[in-house]
């Protein structure tokens, strides 16, 4: 159908040039040179955003009694010397001109990307929800904003413009509601973020707290703490535990540490925390299994290997969703799955708090050795750690629902290594734009997408359920890597130095096999206090990316797993 129309178009020209010549003698046209088009790009690619208007304005070289003929996708569209085009959609649209005179005929085509328009991109985590601060208080308000062309910014305070910076800082000594607006502008638009500030007394201000989960389960003879995943305005408040409808803690303690007799049985935690006159109440309930309820102890017929992924969920990274592509959390274990049985295949579990959790068909007996091995790929000067958490399948139940603990490794007493550290990662605002993320210490910045990685999102999209974030919690390490090129002029060369033992992807002269990876000893489990957990086997393996770092053009630290194996069964092969 094309060719037909640009047959048309051009015999339609042709005709036309036909009937100039006809008007003049053989002398006159004799000798007439053809015309000639000189593109104001040379390249012959022109460039307009959506909804703009591109004029395409050739010169001309011996054009005299010339006819013009434009065809847009094969489509006529112009007769005259310029074409004047709008994008109304984004893709790339073919520009076909010719011109013919008497003397001859020129002929070009030309190419229009039509592109998005840019406008900046705001993200302010908290803003959804409002902000509650103390009268007096300063309240330091620092929005993300992502934007590909120069920007301005506008603060305003109930309708007054307060502020033309990127960052605000907001107080007031009189209580009330305020509504807050912050804009952003370049030449493709305006995007702005509206919120509330509450502006209370000390009595007055929300508080709250959040748990991950109401029931929970230990076997006879151990501890089981019970605390929140966060706390909201806590300072002030009292915590009041009762046990079976007996008061056995109040303070100011978040947390309560649950010890278990001897004997199986079902108890009913409730917690209060109480502040200003008002109280909010939580109920868990805590079973007590008997001593290897779950255990199955392993045959000939075991696998090494583990043979079961019941979570994959990576932090946004540079190999997240890179070849690969899921929406569900099942597509995503089925992903992981398949990578774990693939030796040559292996799984990034993106910045920190980047999860993989497995399990094998048998339980792993702890020995007087190592009793797991983790395949990473570490090698001298690069190590990206993960932190290895184990878990009893205490209620016998097959799924990894009970208490996760803790391997302790070589940076256990480190003061710089944070436990309890939380990062919430927000959803970006479209394909191939960074991702923001904020901590529970008050940190926060960006994940940048490297231009060698060319996936859409490098955020999970099933790891929110369609949400706008998702938080991922575990142990910090300390990021100890530099730039080994920095004040040499020469390109970046990044050294990241191992952590000695007990963690995965980790390069480690004292605890690695150079054909199953890292080692790890069932008997390094602590609880959460750091003391040891006793156990006697272990059901399910978790590891964890241990760092939040970007280190320039390789991107963030990135734990990486290729295989996790009951090493007692590996040595024997």
């Amino acid at each position: 159908m094309i060719r037909t129309l640009l047959r048309s178009a051009w015999a339609a020209a042709a005709l036309a040039a036909a009937a100039l010549s006809g008007c003049n003698s053989d002398e006159e046209i004799l000798g007439r040179p053809a015309p000639e088009i000189i593109l104001s790009n040379p390249s012959g690619v022109y460039a307009v955003k959506t909804g703009r208007e591109l004029l395409i304005a050739p010169e001309y070289r011996n054009a005299e009694e010339a006819v013009y003929v434009w065809l847009l996708d094969g489509e006529p569209c112009g007769d005259g010397p310029a074409y004047r085009f709008v994008g109304e959609e984004e893709g790339s649209r073919y520009l076909d001109l010719k011109v013919t005179t008497p003397g001859g005929t020129a002929a070009e085509q030309l190419r229009i990307d039509v592109e998005a328009l840019t406008p900046p991109y705001i993200t302010l985590p908290g803003a959804a929800e409002g902000f509650d601060v103390a009268a007096g208080t300063e309240l330091h308000l620092a929005p993300v904003v992502q934007e590909t062309l120069p920007a301005t910014f506008a603060w305003s305070v109930d309708g007054t413009e307060v502020a033309a910076t990127r960052e605000y800082t907001f107080v007031r000594t009189e209580r009330g509601t305020y509504t807050l607006r912050f804009a952003a502008t370049n030449e493709d638009g305006t995007e702005h973020v509206e919120f509330a500030v509450r502006v209370c007394s000390e009595e007055e201000l929300p508080f709250g707290w959040e748990f991950d989960r109401t029931e929970f389960g230990v076997t006879t003879g151990r501890t089981l703490t019970v605390r929140p995943v966060s706390l909201r305005n806590e300072a002030g408040a009292e915590f009041v535990w009762t046990l079976d409808g007996t008061e056995v803690q109040r303070g100011t303690q978040s947390e309560y540490v649950f010890r278990a007799g001897g004997e199986p049985a079902t108890h009913t935690l409730e917690a209060a925390m109480n502040k200003g006159g008002q109280s909010l109440r939580r109920q868990f309930t805590i079973t007590v299994h008997p001593p290897k309820a779950g255990y199955r102890p392993a045959t000939s017929a075991s696998r090494a290997a583990c043979n079961a992924v019941y979570a994959f969920l990576p932090a946004p990274g540079q190999f997240v969703q890179f070849g690969y592509s899921a929406a569900t959390m099942e597509e995503a274990c089925a992903h992981a799955r398949k990578t774990l049985e693939d030796p040559e295949a292996g799984l990034s579990l993106g910045a920190f708090g980047g999860t993989l959790v497995v399990g094998f068909d048998h339980s792993i007996d702890r020995t007087e050795g190592y009793e797991l091995a983790i395949q990473g790929n570490p090698f001298e000067g690069s190590s990206e750690p993960g932190i290895v958490w184990v878990m009893q399948d205490e209620n016998g139940n097959g799924l990894p629902d009970d208490t996760w603990y803790e391997l302790k490794g070589s940076a256990w007493d480190d003061p710089d290594v944070v436990r309890g550290y939380a990062v919430t990662y927000y959803r970006p605002s479209g394909p191939g734009t960074d991702v923001v993320w904020r901590d529970n210490r008050g940190g926060g910045g960006i994940l940048p997408r490297l231009e060698f990685h060319t996936q859409d999102y490098f955020y999970p999209l099933w790891a929110d359920d369609g949400g706008t974030s998702y938080t991922l919690r575990g142990t910090l390490l300390p990021d100890r890597a530099y730039d080994q090129s920095e004040g040499t002029g020469e390109e970046e060369y990044w050294v990241l130095p191992d952590f000695g033992w007990g963690y995965a992807d980790n390069w480690s002269a004292e605890a690695m096999d150079p054909d199953h990876g890292n080692l790890f000893r069932i008997a390094d489990a602590v609880d959460d206090a750091g003391n040891p957990a006793d156990l006697e086997y272990i059901d399910f393996v978790k590891v964890q990316t241990a760092q939040m770092a970007v280190h320039g053009r390789i991107g963030e630290a990135s734990t990486e797993v290729f295989a996790i194996g009951d090493y007692t069964l590996l040595r024997r092969k």
